[in-house]
């Protein structure tokens, strides 16, 4: 396997750098969801808070009573597993572009 990719970035020499800057490219567009998506996150508790507010009985798709406490943990699950992944795929395009740096001639 690596005979094959030492002679592909031989002759194509760009292209790991390339790829390196794509992939921190995407994890810090992943990283940056929060930040933009924030404002809807918001809108979204408030408004199924007045929901359960108007309607106190309101179950989950599980069986289990809603509650806006319920409704702020899904969310926070959500950026959780965004910020992980995004930290991830950001880690992973860093060494690329370190073995590119290494590695370029």
């Amino acid at each position: 396997m690596w005979e094959g990719a030492q002679t592909f970035l031989t002759q194509h020499p760009k292209a790991l750098g390339i790829t390196g800057d794509s992939v921190t490219f995407l994890g810090s567009f992943i990283l940056s969801l929060e930040a933009l998506c924030k404002n809807t996150e918001r809108i979204s508790v408030d408004r199924k808070r007045k929901i359960i507010q108007s309607s106190p009985y309101a179950e989950a798709e599980s069986g289990a009573p809603l509650s806006s406490e319920a409704v702020e943990r899904q969310w926070q699950k959500l950026w959780a597993l965004a910020a992980k992944s995004g930290t991830l795929v950001l880690t992973a395009g860093f060494l690329l572009l370190l073995f590119n740096r290494i590695f370029a001639e």
